[in-house]
């Protein structure tokens, strides 16, 4: 080979050389291009979720940038791992958004519902339902003003716990209603005189009534939230005490309320059988409303 062929031939490899590397760079400056773009686009959910990373990536561009002219080949390399890496970022940002956007739907529906249940116990004609009300519309309308971003479903479901067991305790105090105008029915066809029904100073959330004859014997009644009725005779003689509660159960059974003896304490059966004048008191009978 000449010596002008050998020149020639090296001075063609040097500007293949140059041409390359400039397409390179021009490359490497559409991609920088797109990425900043691409950045810059990125939902606004996407940005807050993956916002290190993001951050990150915008300072890479400026050093990219930088050493476009320098080192064409090596950033091309760390430009294409920024693009792979914000795609990631991307794809997963958007499926975990999609599963923000349900999660969002199901506290509002939630929400929604727990509302409802409130709005139902406002009108109630029952005291406990409007006092509960009271207490659980506020702190609805602050889970409200939180939103999703800091607002828990479990807090709702919580409510509308509340709420089932203020139902339920409703559905008690009416079949207590129900008990009370039995048993005030009852005493009154008895020949007793009834008192108002009050709240038991010795039992939680229980009813209490007593009814009294002319010659001061009487009978008290403990109306339980479960429905179940403790009693207790006093001043009866003999069997007129048993007697008497077999009278009620059935006046119990005519006026719609199913009731059974469970248990009966005797002060002194020995001396009860004998004739004794010992006065039987206290047990209990199971009863509740059909």
């Amino acid at each position: 080979m000449s010596g002008n062929g050998a020149l020639r031939a090296r001075l063609e490899a040097e500007r293949k050389e140059r041409i390359r590397l400039e397409t390179v760079r021009v490359e490497c400056i559409e991609l920088v291009n797109t990425l900043q773009k691409q950045i810059d686009n990125v939902s606004t959910g996407i940005k807050q979720n993956a916002k290190t990373e993001i951050d990150t990536f915008a300072r890479k561009l400026n050093t990219m940038k930088n050493n476009i002219q320098d080192l064409p080949d090596s950033t091309l390399v760390s430009i294409k791992g920024v693009m792979n890496e914000l795609a990631s970022i991307i794809v997963i940002g958007e499926a975990n958004m999609k599963n923000w956007e349900q999660g969002r739907q199901d506290w509002e529906k939630e929400l929604l519902l727990t509302r409802m249940e409130i709005e139902s116990l406002k009108d109630s004609r029952f005291k406990i339902a409007k006092a509960k009300y009271k207490e659980l519309a506020p702190l609805l309308e602050q889970i409200s003003e939180q939103g999703f971003e800091t607002g828990d479903i479990s807090n709702l479901k919580n409510i509308q716990k509340v709420v089932k067991e203020t139902r339920e305790r409703i559905e008690g105090e009416a079949q207590t209603r129900e008990l009370v105008k039995s048993i005030t029915q009852i005493l009154v066809n008895k020949g007793f005189v009834p008192s108002k029904p009050k709240y038991s100073k010795e039992k939680d959330n229980t009813i209490e009534m007593l009814g009294t004859l002319d010659s001061g014997r009487s009978v008290k009644f403990w109306i339980n939230p479960d429905g179940n009725i403790d009693f207790n005779f006093d001043g009866f003689v003999g069997t007129s005490c048993k007697d008497s509660i077999d009278e009620m159960a059935v006046m119990l059974s005519d006026s719609g309320v199913e009731s059974e003896v469970s248990q009966f304490n005797w002060h002194n059966p020995d001396k009860l059988e004998k004739g004794s004048k010992d006065i039987p008191r206290g047990g209990q009978t199971r009863s509740r409303t059909q």
